[in-house]
């Protein structure tokens, strides 16, 4: 449901390219291109599911894309 979601009614003021999804048991992960506000980054995310519900996330990115730099 929750990819569903995402996929029919994805978070406003971003965009995202799914380029990969894994389904296995209990758990799915989700490898996708994200852009927001001109800056592009690929990431990945875990899910664990128990009792129907999402108990777990792991997000993995680099965090350098979205440092910002301040002047001195």
């Amino acid at each position: 449901a929750y990819f569903k979601s995402l996929k029919e009614s994805p978070p406003g003021n971003m965009e995202y390219e799914i380029l990969n999804e894994y389904f296995d048991g209990n758990s799915c992960c989700l490898i996708y291109r994200f852009k927001k506000n001109g800056l592009e980054t690929s990431m990945s995310q875990t899910f664990e599911v128990r009792n129907n519900k999402i108990s777990r996330i792991l997000l993995i990115f680099d965090a350098s894309k979205f440092t910002v730099t301040l002047d001195s």
